[in-house]
C-alpha cells in the first residue's frame, strides 16, 4: 500500500484477518493528512510478523501507528522507518495484546512530533529481543525497546545518535517479570530525562549495560544499569567531559559497575 497525498480520515488496515495470521504486508506514506489510527498489520487470533512500515516525506499523522497489532498471538519481526512527517500519537512496532513481541526494529533518521515510542510491546506476556535505532529526530517523548505489561523485557537495545529525547527505556516490565540484559548504546543526541536500562518495578532488573561512546554527552540521570562501559573516543582531550547529568539529586547508580575502555 502507498499512500502519498489526500486527507484520510478513519483507521487505515495494510493487512487484515479475524482468524488467521497478518504477515508480509508493506505500507508506505510519504504524504498526506491521517486523522485514525494506522495498522500495518492487524490479526484477531492469529500472529503478525515480517511487517514493513515506511513514514517520510511530509505525512501528517494524529492517530496511533501500529506496524503490526494481534490481539491473542505473537506479534514479531517487524520494521518500522520512519525518515520525516509529522507524528503526534504513540507509535508501536510489534504489539501483541496476549502474545510476544520479539525481534522488532525501529529506525528514526527525521521527522517531528511528540510520540511515545515502543519496538516491542506486549500487554501479557514477553517483549524481548527488540530494537530502536535513533539517528535524528525531534521532540521524541519516551522510547521503550521492549515493554511489558506483565511478563519479561529482555535483551533490547536501543541505539542513539541523535536527536532529542526525553526518557530512554531499554526493557520495562511492568508486571513481577524480568528486564534483564537490556543495553543502551550512546553514540549522540540530547537525553533531557532519565535513561533507564532493564526497569521492573515489581519484578527485577540485572545485566543492564549502557555503552558510551560519545564526548559532550548530556543526560538528566541514569538509572537501572548494573554496568557501565565509558568507550573514550580516541580525539578525547585532557579535560573533556564525556557525560554530564544535570539531576542535582545526583545519581544512584552503583560505581562497581562502571568500566573506561580503549576508544572507538
Amino acid at each position: 500500500m502507498i499512500i502519498s497525498g489526500g486527507i484520510l480520515n478513519g483507521n487505515i488496515y495494510g493487512g487484515y484477518s479475524d482468524s488467521n495470521s497478518a504477515y508480509k504486508n508493506a505500507i508506505s506514506i510519504s504524504g498526506s493528512t491521517i486523522t485514525g489510527n494506522i495498522y500495518g498489520s492487524y490479526s484477531i487470533t492469529g500472529s503478525t510478523y515480517e511487517n514493513i512500515m515506511t513514514i517520510s516525506g511530509k505525512a501528517s499523522i494524529n492517530g496511533a501507528i501500529y506496524n503490526a497489532y494481534s490481539a491473542q498471538s505473537s506479534a514479531d519481526k517487524n520494521k518500522l522507518t520512519i525518515s520525516g512527517g509529522t507524528i503526534t500519537g504513540n507509535i508501536y512496532n510489534g504489539y501483541s495484546q496476549a502474545g510476544n513481541a520479539y525481534n522488532n526494529v525501529v529506525t528514526i533518521s527525521g521527522g517531528n512530533g511528540t510520540s511515545t515510542i515502543y519496538s516491542g510491546y506486549s500487554e501479557t506476556s514477553s517483549a524481548n529481543n527488540n530494537t530502536i535505532n535513533i539517528l535524528r529526530r525531534k521532540n521524541v517523548s519516551t522510547v521503550y525497546g521492549g515493554f511489558s505489561g506483565a511478563a519479561y523485557a529482555n535483551e533490547n537495545i536501543i541505539n542513539v545518535r541523535g536527536g532529542t529525547i526525553d526518557t530512554i527505556y531499554g526493557g520495562y516490565s511492568s508486571g513481577p517479570g524480568f528486564a534483564n540484559n537490556n543495553t543502551v548504546n550512546l553514540w549522540g543526541g540530547i537525553v533531557t530525562g532519565k535513561i533507564h536500562g532493564g526497569y521492573s518495578p515489581a519484578g527485577t532488573g540485572s545485566n543492564n549495560v549502557l555503552n558510551i561512546y560519545g564526548n559532550g554527552l548530556k543526560a538528566e540521570n541514569i538509572a537501572d544499569f548494573q554496568k557501565i562501559n565509558f568507550f573514550i573516543p580516541t580525539d578525547a582531550v585532557n579535560k573533556d567531559i564525556i557525560l554530564t547529568l544535570s539531576d542535582p539529586t545526583g545519581t544512584g547508580i552503583d560505581l562497581t559497575g562502571l568500566n573506561k575502555l580503549n576508544g572507538m
